[in-house]
This record gives structure tokens, C-alpha cells and sequence, in this order.
């Protein structure tokens, strides 16, 4: 830099009052607070919205696994691969209540030992999410339903009779009631068409993810 112009500009910083450069300052570290967080907002969304990959692993450790598993001598895989082989089996009914953030299925089946599996996989898949676990990683939806439900969903089980249940799943927020909403719409396409619906990947609405923004934030890269 010519000696002229750096003379020059020592002594703009010179004249300038103390005030006004302390005003600069802030309005500058303000800026760089606001694009670094538009960067993270743009990453976590792309984040969510990226399709992955259908042969990811799913995230359960052989811990969580081991401390989850209530089936005695199935396994969670082999509970999934067999709710995949009966899916036609079990009939429903879904039932959604926006006033107060609930969803309800009754679903039956053609004997106890049968709803008793699917029974079984609800329970397991609550634990795996609760000790930090997500049955399929690679899918949008349920990366987020398992980080929402963790915190703002709870579900309950009632048996009507030997071949009957009702599950109450209640949100505790909109957001969390727009997830489990998603997330019943996918199990509904499980119990029509088994692994057909298995092998897509779901994707978040807009509207959803403008919803969820405000408790989704914190899990931002």
C-alpha cells in the first residue's frame, strides 16, 4: 500500500470518535453472527432434505439393541422382516385429532400371537429411540421423528380384546403432531404394501420443516 494512502487512512481511524468505531464494531460482529447462522440454518436443511442412501445401517448399537430386543429369540431385524412378510395380515383405522395434537390407530389382527409381534415392535422401537437410536437413519422422516418424538411424544398402548389394540400417540407441540402425522402416513403405506414402502426414502414438507425450525435448531451442524 502506497505511504500516501496508508497516512490517509490512519488518520480517517484517528478522527474517527470513539463512539462511532465502537458502533462499527458491533454492527460488524452482528453481521457475522447473522451469516454465520444463515450458513448453518442452509446446511441443517440441506441436511434434512438430502435423500441418502436406502443400504445405510440402521443407527442401533448392539447395546441399545441388546437392551431393547423383547421378543426373546427374534431379534428387531427379524421382528421387522416378519411384520414386512405378514403386512396384509392386520386391518386399521387411523383417527387424528389436530385440536389437541393426537393421532390414535385401532388395529387388529387374526389372533393374539400376531398382534402381539406388532405390539412388540412399537415397544422396541420407543426404546431404541430413547436411548438415542434411529431404526432408519437414512430416511428425512425419521431422523427427525426420532429426535422429536424423544422429546415431545408420548404413546401409549390399550388392548381392546385378544386381537385388538388402540395406540394413542400425543404431541406435545405442532410440530411434533405435523411428525407423527408424517410418520403415520408411512406406516400406513407399511401395512398396505410391506416393503415396497420400505424401500422409499421421505422426504420433509416445506411446511413441516418451517414448523419444526424453532426445535430443530439446536441439532444444527
Amino acid at each position: 500500500m502506497p505511504k500516501y494512502l496508508l497516512k490517509g487512512y490512519l488518520h480517517m481511524i484517528e478522527s474517527m470518535s470513539k463512539r462511532a468505531l465502537i458502533v462499527i464494531i458491533v454492527l460488524v460482529i452482528v453481521a457475522v453472527v447473522i451469516v454465520v447462522s444463515i450458513i448453518r440454518a442452509y446446511l441443517f436443511y440441506i441436511n434434512l432434505r438430502g435423500s441418502g442412501s436406502h443400504t445405510s445401517s440402521a443407527s442401533i448399537s448392539p447395546t441399545v439393541s441388546s437392551i431393547c430386543s423383547g421378543s426373546g429369540n427374534m431379534t428387531i431385524g427379524r421382528v421387522i422382516k416378519w411384520l414386512f412378510d405378514h403386512h396384509s395380515d392386520f386391518r386399521f383405522r387411523l383417527y387424528e385429532f389436530p385440536s389437541n395434537f393426537t393421532i390414535i390407530w385401532v388395529i387388529t389382527a387374526p389372533s393374539h400371537s400376531m398382534l402381539n409381534v406388532l405390539v412388540t415392535h412399537i415397544r422396541e422401537m420407543e426404546c431404541v429411540i430413547e436411548h438415542g437410536g434411529n431404526p432408519r437413519p437414512w430416511d428425512p422422516v425419521f431422523r427427525v421423528d426420532s429426535y422429536i418424538t424423544r422429546r415431545y411424544v408420548k404413546t401409549e398402548i390399550v388392548w381392546l380384546n385378544s386381537t385388538a389394540i388402540k395406540v394413542i400417540k400425543i404431541a406435545r407441540n405442532r410440530c411434533a403432531y405435523e411428525v407423527i402425522k408424517l410418520h403415520a402416513r408411512i406406516v400406513e403405506g407399511f401395512f398396505k404394501t410391506g416393503r415396497e414402502e420400505a424401500q422409499k426414502v421421505h422426504q420433509i414438507p416445506d411446511y413441516v420443516l418451517k414448523v419444526c425450525q424453532p426445535y430443530l435448531n439446536e441439532t444444527a451442524p
